[in-house]
């Protein structure tokens, strides 16, 4: 993994850090406003060549509070999307080994495995540390799929996209991005791999 972490002389310290989530975590709720919806119809159905990770936020689930996701490659670390309440992104990417990242108060952290030609689910679940909720990566395996309350949370949520204001917003704040992920990458490296969230290839329908 430290092929995608950066130089060691980019270190900030803690205040910086939190700047980028105080700008993203407004008080105000709804879709993120730099986010859109995605148009009526839109098909994300992946080809042989493709596999599709659709991250969500169930509605209802912590109003007020945005938070973004990451994918974590050698040369950059690419936006999936800004999350909210109901609502959902779909990345489409390729087949092979991924590392996903979502921050809220910390960074959080996924691995997959992904086969061309399916369509993962990794659902955003709160839980509190310090006085704001965190949100941890957690992947929908085997029954979760087929269950009617995951079924509804998908079909309660609504797809999102990125646009040019949201890649902004992460090149605006690269710096405290760079530094929460150098922050709580060591911690997630330590946990036994049981205890990491992980989308193995049959979690994928």
């Amino acid at each position: 993994m430290e092929a995608f972490v950066m130089n060691s002389r980019r270190i900030f310290v803690l205040p910086i850090v939190l700047i980028g989530l105080v700008l993203l975590n407004g008080c105000g709720g709804g879709m993120s406003k730099y986010m859109r919806l995605a148009p009526p119809g839109t098909d994300y159905r992946p080809d042989n060549h493709q596999a599709v990770v659709i991250f969500l936020r169930p509605p209802a689930d912590y109003p007020g509070y945005h938070n973004s996701v990451f994918e974590l490659t050698p040369m950059e670390d690419k936006l999936v999307g800004i999350l909210s309440e109901g609502t959902k992104v779909a990345y489409v990417t390729s087949p092979g080994e991924h590392t996903f990242m979502a921050l809220g108060y910390r960074a959080n952290f996924l691995k997959a495995r992904l086969d061309g030609g399916k369509t993962y689910y990794v659902l955003l679940k709160p839980y509190f540390e310090a006085v704001k909720p965190d949100f941890t990566l957690m992947p929908a395996k085997g029954k979760d799929l087929a269950a009617d309350r995951f079924k509804k949370s998908v079909e309660g949520c609504a797809y999102v996209e990125n646009t040019p204001s949201s890649h902004d917003w992460a090149q605006h704040n690269a710096k405290s991005i760079e530094a929460k992920k150098r922050i709580s990458w060591p911690e997630w490296e330590r946990k036994p791999d049981a205890e990491k969230p992980a989308l193995a290839p049959e979690d994928g329908i």
